[in-house]
């Protein structure tokens, strides 16, 4: 899996928990309520092709999410490219995945990988 990829299915895996997350609750994510206004949400689809599509109209909040998370991303995708091709080469991208993978493999991760994954996990 090339790291575009890998940027791609975490980004995705990201969008998704805040479009399913519960509503009304204290730590809402700040992408919600912009999926909920702009998006029509239906449970098991990716709500991130809305969001891009409509990326214009974001709420500096979630527009500050969303530059979090790509930072992030980039991060892990540097840092893990090994670690995603030994490990979870035959892990299908989407839907967070890729991330599954390596957490699920944390013992056996390089230095370098794990550390970037405590880094974006705070």
């Amino acid at each position: 899996m090339c790291p575009s990829h890998l940027v791609i299915a975490l980004v995705t895996f990201a969008l998704c928990a805040t479009a399913s997350s519960r509503a009304g609750a204290a730590d809402e994510p700040p992408c919600l309520a912009d999926a909920k206004r702009l998006c029509t949400i239906i449970p098991g689809e990716l709500i991130q092709p809305c969001l891009e599509g409509h990326a214009d109209e974001l709420s500096t909040a979630c527009r500050q999410r969303i530059d979090r998370l790509l930072q992030d991303q980039y991060k892990l995708a540097g840092s893990c490219r090994y670690d995603v091709g030994s490990l979870c080469s035959d892990v299908d991208p989407q839907g967070g995945n890729v991330v599954d993978c390596l957490v699920k493999n944390k013992d056996r991760l390089t230095s370098n990988c794990k550390k970037a994954l405590v880094e974006v996990s705070r």
